[in-house]
């Protein structure tokens, strides 16, 4: 298991409160991971977990999330 104490304070609350119900949600959630992770190889794992789940998602999915973070959001 990772060091989770190494992830900033929103991320750990997050980790142990959110309950991933949907893949939209997961694919958002490892995005958010992999711009806020603490080092590189985390952010690449987090990437890696993203394209793996925007399979799963349609392409308007896959650019509905993607539209959130380029506008900053």
């Amino acid at each position: 298991m990772d060091n989770v104490e190494a992830y900033p304070q929103h991320l750990r609350e997050e980790r142990h409160m959110t309950q991933i119900q949907d893949p939209v949600t997961a694919f958002a959630l490892a995005i958010d991971l992999a711009i806020n992770a603490p080092d590189d190889e985390s952010s690449d794992r987090a990437v890696v977990l993203a394209e793996e789940i925007a399979m799963h998602l349609t392409p308007e999915q896959v650019e509905q999330v993607k539209a959130q973070y380029e506008m900053g959001g």
